[in-house]
């Protein structure tokens, strides 16, 4: 948990002071710290006990060093896509899972061709027998709104497996599952580089 320092500090809808501020914050307000993002401000991305999740500048509330170094020692992993038109896609995620339940959730961006995040969102997954299944929240920059939709992995894994299992399962032949956003739906696959 990360703790607002002083009144007046506000929950941004993203990483811009200038950006749309989603509500104001209370001294000694605890929040969720669910991302890090460093630059010439340094944020978290959190989520309030009301259920909003936005981002908080760092210098406005108080963590332990615990989490600061864990945040700070996490290196996003990179992805990269292609549509079937050819177009390509790319970003970073993050993830990390709780081994006494198993279940897992981190975050991921999508970046334009200068390698700005145009995207920010969290994700969460859940094993369940038939495959993974979990839940996703992003904003976009410069936009109001926030969009959000559930996706499912259908492989089939041992009842204890990790998610990386799901990556390795990846490595030996396409994983497929599908996705819902709103009134959208479809498929998706991956295929892992070993």
């Amino acid at each position: 948990m990360v703790a607002v320092g002083e009144s007046g500090a506000y929950l941004y809808a993203r990483q811009d002071e200038q950006s749309e501020k989603i509500a104001r914050l209370e001294k000694g307000e605890e929040l969720i710290p669910l991302a890090y993002a460093a630059g010439t401000v340094s944020w978290y991305m959190v989520k309030t006990q009301k259920g909003e999740i936005g981002w908080v500048r760092l210098s406005d509330v108080r963590a332990s060093d615990r989490l600061e170094k864990t945040f700070r020692e996490v290196q996003p992993s990179i992805w990269s896509a292609k549509n079937t038109t050819g177009r390509t896609f790319a970003g970073t995620w993050t993830g990390d899972a709780d081994p006494a339940t198993g279940n897992a959730s981190g975050t991921w961006t999508l970046q334009d061709g200068a390698g700005k995040t145009v995207m920010s969102s969290i994700w969460s997954a859940t094993k369940s027998p038939k495959g993974w299944s979990g839940t996703w929240r992003a904003l976009i920059a410069d936009r109001t709104g926030e969009y959000s939709g559930v996706w499912s992995a259908n492989v089939g894994l041992r009842p204890n497996a990790r998610l990386g299992d799901l990556f390795e399962a990846a490595i030996k032949e396409a994983v497929a599952g599908s996705w819902k956003a709103g009134p959208n739906s479809g498929s998706w696959s991956i295929r892992a580089a070993n």
